[in-house]
């Protein structure tokens, strides 16, 4: 929970639902990116400690010297859990009690999903314990395919597993949204926000990143929701794109999907298939 205390709104994201550009969007709200000779005058009025964070993370100060919104993701990240801790904690109550407008950024359970898997099961991250844990639990063997994923999500509680797959609503059944927003509508609805929120119009359009982006074309048609990740894996290093979306949303997993998330579909306004 992000909350700017200048303009009184309360900004709530979910993992995979274009988290990174979400928080560049908000501190780009704060005015941070404003004034690049001194990146420490916004954050200075906020208390010594998220002061400190500048000092103690150089590469924070020097990309927001260059350029704020070229900020690493790992370091936008750091910013985000920071600012929380020391900032957003102290204005919580009060956002409540005068009843800030709050924003909540939610996608497509289908398309979040699947990027979800693309990224950590055939990514970066496909080595990390917390990763490896999955693929043990779901899968006998070392890999993982798409349809044990929803093997092991069919019997997982949603609101205690990885943010990456988490049940989205859960934020809808804990907090007061004034404001819900799909992301495939993100840049729209954001702009028609600008006389609360503050910040640049068509942001989203020249700022949004992307970490797991596929194929546009007919590349991948091989791969299916049975395909071993180390498959992908290899498709990745060879196109340098994962295979597109809809070789693992067939109309099979499309309808696990929509039995899996049911709670997400009905609360967020989607409709499966």
């Amino acid at each position: 929970m992000l909350i700017n205390p200048r303009r009184k709104f309360v900004l709530h994201t979910n993992s995979k639902c274009g988290g990174t550009t979400l928080r560049l969007w908000f501190f780009d709200t704060l005015g941070l990116f404003e004034n690049r000779l001194n990146p420490f005058t916004e954050f200075s009025l906020y208390g010594p400690a998220l002061y400190a964070r500048f000092l103690t993370r150089p590469s924070l100060t020097l990309a927001i010297l260059r350029d704020g919104h070229d900020l690493p993701s790992t370091d936008v990240r750091l910013l985000s859990r920071s600012y929380e801790k020391h900032v957003s904690s102290r204005f919580r109550a009060t956002a409540e009690r005068e009843r800030w407008p709050s924003i909540l950024v939610t996608r497509d359970p289908a398309s979040r999903l699947v990027s979800a898997f693309y990224d950590k099961f055939c990514g970066e991250d496909v080595n990390k314990p917390w990763v490896r844990e999955v693929v043990h639990a779901a899968s006998p063997g070392e890999t993982i395919t798409f349809n044990q994923f929803l093997d092991w999500l069919s019997t997982a509680d949603l609101d205690n597993v990885n943010p990456h797959w988490i049940r989205q609503s859960r934020i809808v059944d804990r907090h007061r949204i004034d404001h819900l927003i799909k992301l495939e509508e993100i840049n729209e609805r954001f702009n028609e926000l600008v006389p609360l929120t503050g910040g640049k119009r068509d942001f989203f359009l020249d700022n949004r990143r992307q970490q797991s982006p596929t194929s546009k074309g007919g590349a991948g048609a091989q791969i299916t929701p049975d395909t071993p990740n180390t498959e992908i894996i290899a498709f990745h290093r060879e196109h340098g794109v994962h295979p597109g979306k809809k070789v693992l949303l067939t109309p099979d997993t499309a309808s696990r999907i929509a039995k899996i998330y049911a709670r997400d579909y009905a609360a967020l306004g989607y409709t499966a298939g």
